[in-house]
């Protein structure tokens, strides 16, 4: 799957990691996780929560991109972000950002 956003060049981060927490909240609720825990543990108690219940996270910050494991299977990737510098109709410039992902979430809802 991919998702196409519209953001402006200064904030486009934020709009990217927003998607991006999203598409992982969706996911981890998909296989069962309580994500409320998220607001109420520590970061490093939530991420004993996650390894308790067997989701791995594995970063890739030089890409931006995400793999999602759960019961040592793969269940979710997501890819970095494809940047493309556009220009409106009133000169204004932006980015088009294209981010390939994948879950078992999707493919659920497919079949």
């Amino acid at each position: 799957m991919t998702i196409t956003l519209m953001a402006d060049i200064i904030g486009y981060h934020s709009a990217i990691k927003e998607v991006r927490e999203n598409w992982l909240e969706e996911l981890l609720l998909f296989l069962g996780i309580d994500i409320e825990k998220k607001e109420e543990l520590s970061d490093a108690e939530f991420v004993k929560y996650l390894f308790d219940n067997e989701v791995e996270l594995v970063e890739f910050p030089s890409l931006g991109a995400l793999r999602v494991s759960y019961e040592g299977d793969i269940v979710g990737e997501w890819a970095g972000p494809e940047l493309t510098l556009k220009k409106d109709d009133k000169g204004g410039l932006y980015y088009e950002i294209n981010i390939e992902c994948w879950s078992v979430k999707e493919e659920d809802i497919s079949t």
